[in-house]
């Protein structure tokens, strides 16, 4: 795959990243919309997708270490989760990007 290419997956990883940051924050608004309208805090929680987007029993997983991560990261709250995921996607696809710039002037030049 030529730099260019490579240039441009990374700032389509970057674009995503961004877009799931930006749900995230989203989420977040809609819940403090929800606070400030009823006026207690009700929570989402990635166990509420889970189950939403059809995931089975967690007890039903293949690896121990992974049934004991889950329920931890399920836990989280759905918009934090978001903001965190987005930023990481979004670092990689910059960082991605920067070294996919380099290569492609490098390879402009000769």
């Amino acid at each position: 795959m030529s730099a260019k290419h490579d240039l441009q997956a990374a700032r389509a990883v970057e674009t995503v990243g961004s877009c799931i940051l930006l749900f995230g924050l989203v989420v977040l608004g809609y819940q403090t919309l929800h606070w400030l309208h009823d006026g207690f805090w009700s929570p989402l929680a990635l166990l509420f997708v889970w189950h939403s987007l059809g995931g089975g029993d967690l007890a039903a997983l293949p690896y121990a270490w992974l049934r004991t991560l889950a329920p931890i990261v399920l836990a989280c709250p759905l918009s934090a989760a978001l903001i965190v995921l987005g930023c990481l996607v979004a670092w990689r696809g910059k960082a991605g990007a920067a070294d996919a710039a380099v290569r492609y002037e490098a390879e402009k030049l000769h």
